[in-house]
């Protein structure tokens, strides 16, 4: 729907993001960007780290930064040729729903000492294959693991397809971060 979501950091900063932007709207590819600040720390460099799509109605969300992370629309400002950035707060959940205009569904680990656990795990970084069928490193707490709480959702639960760790985990890169998407399927 023209819409992309991307982390700012270290890594992609604003100014990255803004010309991103702008190449993007210049060619009539986007609409708008949605920006998720992200705290300026190694344990989030990127946005998948900490939050990644499972379906176009639900997202992983690391709920330790639910309530800190503040989202900006970027959208073209056409008289000065180039990019209006507008503040919308910084509940990721509800900030969302009201951007997108639908209801979102979050995964998370049960506990927060479980979620940071499996944060740092990169278990959050997930590949959605499809709908609610996704890839993540396996292992974790079996009854209060993301994974878990995505398998045993009441209203929507996830295939999850379970990655081995080794000689993977050492990178500092999920699931999400080991492939390159040639041609995905029309969802």
């Amino acid at each position: 729907n023209g819409t992309l979501l991307i982390g700012c950091s270290e890594r992609t900063n604003d100014v990255a993001i803004d010309a991103l932007a702008k190449t993007m709207f210049d060619l009539g590819i986007l609409k708008r960007v949605i920006v998720v600040g992200i705290p300026k720390s190694r344990d989030y460099m990127h946005l998948d780290i900490v939050m990644s799509a499972v379906s176009s109605c639900a997202f992983t969300l690391h709920g330790r930064l639910a309530t800190i992370m503040e989202i900006f629309e970027v959208t073209p400002d056409v008289i000065n040729n180039s990019c209006r950035w507008t503040a919308k707060g910084k509940n990721v959940g509800d900030v969302l729903e009201n951007l997108l205009g639908k209801s979102l569904t979050f995964y998370d680990a049960k506990t927060e000492k479980v979620s940071i656990k499996d944060q740092t795990n990169c278990r959050h970084n997930v590949l959605a294959i499809d709908e609610y069928h996704i890839a993540t490193y396996s292992g974790g707490d079996d009854e209060s693991s993301i994974t878990s709480q995505m398998i045993g959702h009441p209203q929507f639960p996830c295939t999850v397809f379970s990655v081995p760790t080794a000689g993977l985990l050492e990178g500092a890169g999920g699931a999400h971060c080991l492939t390159n998407g040639i041609r995905r399927r029309s969802c």
